[in-house]
């Protein structure tokens, strides 16, 4: 039980290093637009390359985390997946208008 936990937790920490990893590769590409169109929060210019790198590394076998943290995340990818295309095949594409989100 306690093996479980470990690994339940090793795993939730892979996947989040892996999406602060995307994450910081979003801000490199959401940099590129023109931000004269909103405010947009700045930061400096190093920060996004310093956690792909660190995230990024630590998101792999070479940090040492066991092997079984990888498959138990690569099964919840899969099932996350297929559950996605369950949701697309009986709901199908849902186009949502975002002047309908604010409030007024």
């Amino acid at each position: 039980s306690d093996d479980a936990v470990a690994v339940l937790g090793g795993t939730t920490a892979l996947l989040l290093l892996a999406v602060f990893t995307i994450v910081n590769i979003a801000v490199l590409v959401l940099r590129r637009r023109d931000p004269s169109d909103r405010p947009h929060f700045r930061a400096p210019s190093w920060t996004p390359y310093l956690g792909i790198v660190l995230c990024g590394f630590l998101a792999t076998p070479l940090s040492g985390r066991p092997l079984q943290q990888f498959v138990v995340a690569g099964i919840l990818l899969v099932v996350g997946a297929a559950l996605w295309v369950v949701n697309r095949l009986i709901v199908g594409r849902v186009d949502v208008d975002p002047t309908h989100l604010t409030k007024g």
